[in-house]
């Protein structure tokens, strides 16, 4: 059987994303450097102290950048709770109430999460998965560039503030395998922080050479965390013939793959014979 190898939109086989937490106002810097550099990524937000003073952006603030498209807004618990350490009910509420707010201020599905303190567990997982989160980022860091199986227990590549940061940035960019499946295996750098961590160590250099170096690539998709994911679970959902010469495309998204040494593209809806 050959191998059936993800590539990203326009047959590129590298993703990059950013995920930052809080809703601070230094977000708002975070975004313009994004945007400079044509850098995507999310912004995960507890909404209880929204618009309540101190560094908390205001309500429009959150939709000014809710409006950049390098911009994704995720949940991140109404009231910050580390999850796994209360009740039950509690968690369901925190996730619950985030995304309500979050929906209902933007207009839009929120899908997408990020853990506070990095807090959870089984229970938890089960938590998200019925309150409709697609995809959750804990705080463990790889330092590879897997994608992950499970998108509810998600890894970040590492944070900012990772030592290797710019070597991994390097190790990214330059990385060549030999053989057919490494050669074209699907590559996702993925990186974390939260941006008021820039403005108290007065360290914006770190995002910015980051941005720079990564930024304007042919070869590397530029995507907020919750267009990864469903790219990924849409490949993840073509359907096969038992000798995999057909593949049927039940999505809504067009999808590119790598098999028997050749790039397919199938739109979305379509049937193809491959082989």
């Amino acid at each position: 059987m050959a191998a059936i190898l993800l590539r990203f939109p326009q047959n590129k086989r590298k993703a990059f994303t950013l995920s930052y937490d809080d809703g601070t106002i230094h977000d708002k810097r975070l975004v313009e450097t994004m945007e400079r550099y044509g850098i995507k990524g999310t912004l995960n937000i507890n909404t209880a102290n929204v618009g309540n003073g101190g560094e908390k952006m205001s309500w429009d603030e959150i939709t000014a950048l809710a409006s950049s498209p390098s911009v994704e807004i995720a949940a991140h618990g109404y009231r910050h709770h580390s999850l796994a350490s209360v009740e039950p009910g509690v968690a369901t509420y925190d996730v619950m109430k985030d995304r309500e707010v979050l929906e209902t201020h933007l207009g839009r599905i929120v899908r997408g999460m990020a853990y506070a303190n990095g807090s959870l567990s089984d229970g938890v997982v089960e938590i998200l998965r019925n309150c409709g989160i697609e995809y959750s980022r804990t705080t463990v860091s790889t330092e590879k560039f897997e994608l992950p199986t499970d998108w509810l227990r998600l890894p970040a590549t590492c944070h900012h503030n990772n030592p290797r940061l710019m070597e991994l940035a390097r190790e990214f960019v330059e990385k060549q395998e030999e053989g057919y499946v490494w050669r074209n295996r699907p590559m996702l750098f993925y990186v974390w922080g939260h941006s008021h961590e820039f403005a108290r160590n007065d360290n914006w250099e770190i995002l910015e050479e980051l941005c720079r170096y990564m930024g304007g690539r042919d070869d590397i998709w530029y995507a907020t965390n919750g267009e990864i994911v469903a790219y990924v679970n849409a490949f993840r959902a073509l359907r096969w013939s038992h000798d995999q010469s057909i593949v049927h495309n039940p999505t809504a998204t067009a999808v590119s793959f790598a098999i028997d040494h050749k790039v397919v593209s199938i739109p979305a809806g379509a049937t193809l014979r491959v082989m």
